[in-house]
């Protein structure tokens, strides 16, 4: 049984995510995507030790199971030349596209979406990203950022400074955003 390259990837991204904070080389890249061909591979073997132990299950219906299995990740549609999945969270159903989670509410039928559906979803989720972001220095990676509570943060990789209520993020330079970071960088989380 051969495994997708999409799954392995994906499977990396989240570890390198957990671990590193998305910064990795390609030699560490490479390890990651052995572990994560290994985790998906053992996951085939615990998928068929459980299908053993429920009653009156036998041998003829594991490759059911295993296509079931895969066409439960299959992509459901394809936008922008990217494939769209669809999954259950723990927040609920959501869509998945290019890396963005998409949050399907109530309103929509989750096991019946439209391509229509699919697209409009998709389309408000970039919307939404962008609207985000408030201002953006590239050359120094920083970014201002909507947060939640109609608070702002300042971003520059894995740091993120908080701003008050009382700043306008419009009217801060780059030499402010700066400044903000660096009295960040003392501080440290135990």
């Amino acid at each position: 049984m051969a495994v997708s390259i999409n799954k392995v990837y994906q499977k990396v991204l989240a570890l390198a995510n957990k671990e590193q904070r998305g910064y990795i080389t390609p030699q560490e890249f490479n390890l990651f995507a052995d572990h994560a061909q290994m985790e998906i591979f053992e996951q085939y073997f615990y998928d068929l030790d459980q299908f053993k132990r429920r009653p009156g299950n036998d041998y003829a219906d594991i490759t059911a199971l295993i296509e079931e299995k895969r066409a439960a990740n299959a992509p459901i549609y394809t936008f922008d030349q990217l494939p769209v999945t669809k999954g259950e969270g723990r927040f609920g159903p959501f869509l998945k596209w290019n890396g963005l989670f998409i949050n399907v509410n109530k309103k929509y039928d989750f096991d019946n979406l439209t391509d229509e559906e699919i697209e409009n979803l998709i389309k408000e989720k970039i919307q939404k990203e962008k609207e985000k972001l408030i201002k953006e220095w590239p050359e120094e990676a920083i970014r201002i950022e909507k947060a939640r509570w109609g608070r702002f943060n300042i971003i520059k990789g894995g740091k993120k400074v908080e701003l008050g209520k009382d700043i306008d993020p419009t009217k801060i330079s780059l030499e402010a955003a700066m400044q903000y970071l660096k009295s960040k960088t003392g501080k440290k989380k135990k």
